[in-house]
Formats: structure tokens, C-alpha cells, sequence
């Protein structure tokens, strides 16, 4: 496995809340499953249905970024509305 990749990609600064799917082909054992869950946010094993699977685990990731992005884009437009509140009335030193 590479857990050394895994570890290197968290401690990236930016990269510390970069979602991670596994996708494996391997059995893991129960040890191997705990020591990948401590970088991965979801681990994939493959079976004849786990295409599927692998694209809802995507699809949710994504969808958490829209939202996230949103949210982003909610509060920056909250903060350009309080600023301008804060300056409805007021006049330009200039007088204009």
C-alpha cells in the first residue's frame, strides 16, 4: 500500500481536507483497513458492482464541494451586503 503517499498528501499543506477514495483489488485485513482509514475518507473494494459504488462515493464528494462552495459564495455575498449597509447615506469625503 501506499501509505507513505497517503501521509505525504495530509501533512501537503492545502491538501490536509483533499478527499480520498481508495480503490482497491485487495482483500485488506482488519488492520489494513484501520491504518488506510486514518488518510482515506473512503475505501472501495473491487466487486462486480463496485463501479457503482466508486461513482456514488465520487458523486457525494462532489456534491460536498458544491455545497461548501455555496456556502462560500452565501457568505462572501453576506459580507459585501453588511458593507454596504454600513455605508448606505454616507458621503464621499469629496463631497460627490
Amino acid at each position: 500500500m501506499g501509505y507513505n503517499t497517503l501521509e505525504a498528501i495530509k501533512q501537503h499543506e492545502g491538501l490536509e481536507n483533499l478527499p480520498i477514495i481508495i480503490f482497491t483489488g485487495k482483500n485488506l485485513s482488519k488492520s489494513e483497513e484501520l491504518k488506510i482509514k486514518k488518510y482515506a475518507d473512503s475505501v472501495v473494494v473491487k466487486t462486480a458492482h463496485s463501479y457503482q459504488r466508486i461513482l456514488d462515493e465520487v458523486g457525494l464528494f462532489l456534491h460536498l464541494i458544491e455545497i461548501n462552495n455555496s456556502d462560500d459564495v452565501r457568505r462572501k455575498n453576506n459580507g459585501l451586503g453588511a458593507l454596504t449597509d454600513v455605508l448606505k447615506g454616507k458621503k464621499s469625503i469629496s463631497g460627490r
